[in-house]
């Protein structure tokens, strides 16, 4: 187990940042300091332990698979791996057909492992967001009741079912499935084989090579699939309140931001729009994202236009861009 997977079990899901971003690359500018929001936990005991659990079955997966393209590749073991020595291999590392070939089934393994075939409600994703569809349904309701006014009759139940039938559920586990089967057989895919091309021709050694494999696509790499963890359960979260406000017919949502939220989020908690006109938490937002929206049985405020920004998390934004989002509030989007 690496430094960053026993820090993040034992510490709340906190990742080191060194494992978070690269110095030697833009990666560091990231705009919403991810080290700060992996330290946050879920506002809901129900939704963290949920959280946590699935970070730790991706990271059972990372583990397995990880030691198979080790194998596969002619490189040390993962123990070896962990624990690297300065000392530099005194042979060089080869990258052929057979190997490349042999890599590509590992992955494919791995995606099977994680999303199954087509839709799969019993792979390991699957049940994760339909645990957390449940979990949403339910708080969602809690909420409701919480929040009616006098003299309303407290919306406790409804007719929304958690299964696979469901089509909101079902939605949100194939886009996932995609997702992640393009973040992990594409773009990590192609990343990792062009770095093993390039370590072969410089004559980088087995130790170096295996080094380098653990922290692009291995157990060096647990900040990745707790973002994952943490926003793919969101966005489960959020498909179980899409679907409770149509079967209902609710007309109003209003953004609540967690505690210590970014500016991003701070600046839209309390904010009102019509149901599904507003911004997500975590589509609209950013990755870690743990806000989340409450349906009102009534607004007499001031609502919002539909959501039209574009998320300004892939882009870092200058002064001014930060000062508008941030001032949001005392400026709102509609009078």
């Amino acid at each position: 187990m690496t430094i960053s997977r026993m820090m993040s079990i034992k510490r709340g899901l906190i990742i080191p940042e060194s494992e978070v971003f690269c110095k030697s690359c833009d990666c560091q500018k990231n705009i919403i300091n991810e080290m700060r929001l992996a330290r946050k936990s879920h506002r809901y005991p129900e939704m963290q332990k949920h959280i946590i659990s699935l970070f730790n079955d991706f990271m059972d997966l990372v583990t397995k698979y990880e030691i198979k393209m080790l194998e596969v590749l002619d490189l040390p073991g993962i123990e070896e791996t962990r624990r690297f020595e300065k000392a530099k291999s005194l042979e060089g590392f080869t990258y052929n057909t057979a190997k490349d070939f042999a890599l590509v089934q590992i992955i494919s393994q791995w995606l099977d492992d994680i999303v199954g075939v087509g839709f799969d409600p019993n792979s390991l994703y699957g049940r994760a967001q339909v645990n957390a569809f449940a979990i949403g349904l339910t708080r969602t309701l809690m909420n409701l009741s919480a929040r009616a006014p006098e003299g309303f009759e407290p919306l406790r139940t409804s007719a929304v079912q958690v299964t696979a039938e469901n089509v909101y559920l079902k939605q949100v586990i194939l886009e996932g499935g995609q997702r992640i089967k393009t973040a992990l057989a594409i773009e990590n895919m192609g990343i990792v084989r062009a770095e093993l091309q390039h370590m072969a021709s410089m004559g980088l050694g087995p130790r170096e090579v295996a080094r380098r494999l653990h922290k692009i696509t291995g157990e060096g790499k647990a900040w990745y699939w707790l973002r994952l963890a943490r926003t793919e359960s969101v966005f489960a979260y959020e498909s179980a309140f899409t679907a409770l406000a149509h079967e209902e017919e609710f007309n109003f949502e209003e953004w609540s931001a967690g505690k210590e939220p970014c500016y991003i989020c701070d600046a839209l908690d309390g904010q009102t729009w019509r149901v599904n006109e507003g911004p997500r938490p975590g589509y609209d937002t950013h990755s870690n994202c743990q806000c989340i929206r409450m349906l009102l049985y009534f607004t007499d405020g001031p609502v919002n236009r539909k959501w039209d920004r574009e998320s300004p998390y892939e882009v870092r934004p200058t002064e001014d861009e930060v000062a508008t989002w941030r001032g949001t509030r005392l400026n709102p989007l509609t009078g």
